[in-house]
């Protein structure tokens, strides 16, 4: 994954050290002066789609905050090792179920916890059969204590509150982050072969379809936004899905989505003016550079940096890395190049904050998930080993 903190000496692979030397250089790590905490929105109507405008982001931290200590923390070294986290899981994630149990995805295993942190039961392992993962890149609670599980390769299994696998779902296409529902429909990307190939001034779409938990459709949504990387630059469109609506961000332009599944029209938008970082010729020609394998015979390199400038540079940085929603209906977005600091639009009252996980850049924080108060943390310790930290979102407003 390539988001790391601006900043940050803590970056262990060489080709991160140069990203991140290129973006602060571009970007700049200066003290900020504060000068809005929590930006209000401006809202009109257009044709009857309620559209919320934000002149800028908020540059310091509002009354929107995480309590300072965590209510609970799983992982870390221990002699019981089915205590410890997987280091190899990739996305390690978790989730709290409505009947209040917590599960973590540990790689190809599932590992449900008692909210006090005890250990109930472990299931799964790695495999393609049924009960078998490959491995898991995200989990998403039911709204009836059931789990739906979902695997890199694509494929969705069903769990009950004890463990137990109901059912396996084959790939019907790539699920993005965050596609899945609580009604348990999963939403779906497949890729257009026939399509030219995205350059930096054509959007990558893809079919995109609602399914239900048998397989069949429920909702065929046309074509969507896509996931886009250009050179070591990540554009993962953000969606959060329920029974009635999919709310879509977009990371070329900062600009949030709401539409409604059944008339398959956009309700709700909310933008960001003045947010975008421009991406400069001199800091995109680094990044191509940086991304060439130093073992690349000058031919080869050439005839990549020829890829490149044929597919053309894109006009900014990515405004946004994942999109999360919690259950207070809130959408987090993670600020790119720093997975400390979180941009929390609130769609009810209009308004714009930033938070700032309290946990050191050096431990390379990001969210793995929701309980009903707040997010789940994976980061690492002082040891090296993985931990999974729970914090209560506090609102002083």
């Amino acid at each position: 994954m390539l988001m790391h903190q601006c900043c940050s000496d803590t970056a262990r692979r060489p080709f991160t050290r140069v990203l991140l030397a290129l973006v602060t250089l571009a970007l700049g790590c200066s003290a900020e002066t504060p000068r809005a905490a929590v930006m209000e929105g401006t809202s009109m109507d257009s044709s009857g789609v309620k559209i919320v405008s934000f002149d800028s982001l908020p540059v310091a931290d509002g009354p929107l905050r995480l309590e300072s200590r965590p209510w609970l923390q799983l992982g870390g070294l221990h002699e019981n090792d089915s205590l410890e986290f997987d280091a190899r899981g990739f996305e390690l994630t978790a989730a709290e179920l409505a009947s209040g149990e917590i599960v973590v995805g540990d790689h190809q295993r599932l590992k449900y916890f008692q909210r006090s942190g005890k250990l109930l039961h472990i299931v799964g392992r790695a495999g393609h059969g049924p009960g078998e993962f490959t491995p898991i890149r995200q989990l998403c609670a039911q709204s009836d204590s059931t789990l739906s599980v979902i695997d890199f390769n694509g494929r969705w299994s069903q769990w009950d509150r004890a463990g137990n696998h109901r059912r396996t779902t084959e790939r019907l296409g790539l699920v993005p982050f965050y596609g899945c529902s609580p009604d348990g429909t999963m939403l779906a990307q497949r890729a257009d072969l026939s399509a030219p190939t995205p350059s930096s001034s054509r959007r990558r779409l893809l079919d995109t379809k609602v399914y239900g938990r048998d397989g069949a459709v429920v909702h065929d949504l046309g074509a969507l936004s896509a996931s886009e990387v250009f050179s070591q630059l990540f554009y993962d469109p953000g969606f959060a899905l329920t029974a009635q609506s999919v709310i879509v961000g977009d990371p070329r332009t900062f600009e949030v989505r709401s539409y409604d599944l059944d008339r398959r029209v956009v309700t709700a938008m909310w933008r960001v003016k003045n947010a975008l970082r421009p991406l400069t010729t001199e800091s995109w020609d680094s990044l191509v550079q940086s991304s060439i394998p130093s073992n690349n015979t000058p031919a080869n390199r050439q005839q990549m940096v020829a890829v490149w400038t044929r597919i053309g540079k894109p006009d900014a940085y990515p405004a946004f890395w994942r999109l999360h929603r919690d259950s207070a209906s809130r959408i987090w977005l993670g600020v790119y190049f720093d997975t400390r600091r979180q941009i929390v639009l609130d769609v009810e009252s209009g308004r714009l904050s930033r938070l700032t996980i309290p946990i050191d850049a050096k431990y390379r924080p990001s969210i793995a998930g929701f309980t009903s108060v707040g997010p789940i943390v994976r980061h690492f310790d002082d040891d090296g080993a993985v931990r999974l930290s729970f914090y209560r979102v506090v609102d002083n407003r």
